[in-house]
């Protein structure tokens, strides 16, 4: 798998999101600063490879990692 997930400082995720700089990078991807727009708040992003979620069980996990991980009440998780 490789690791190069594109990300440059200032891209927008979704429109509502935007990156700052890597924080971590693992096994599977890369974590990132970023703001989450609406709110004018900070977020953590975790940037994945294509073709890492691409069944529904491997989704589901990251998604059960991302609440986990957060201990927060988080309503969206981008993929």
């Amino acid at each position: 798998m490789s690791s190069a997930i594109p990300f440059v400082s200032g891209d927008l995720l979704s429109g509502r999101y935007e990156l700052d700089r890597r924080v971590a990078q693992g096994g599977l991807g890369k974590v990132c600063r970023a703001t989450y727009l609406v709110l004018a708040r900070p977020v953590a992003i975790k940037l994945l490879p294509a073709g890492v979620c691409d069944d529904i069980v491997s989704a589901t996990r990251q998604v059960g990692e991302q609440l986990k991980d957060s201990g927060r009440n988080i309503r969206a998780a981008l993929k």
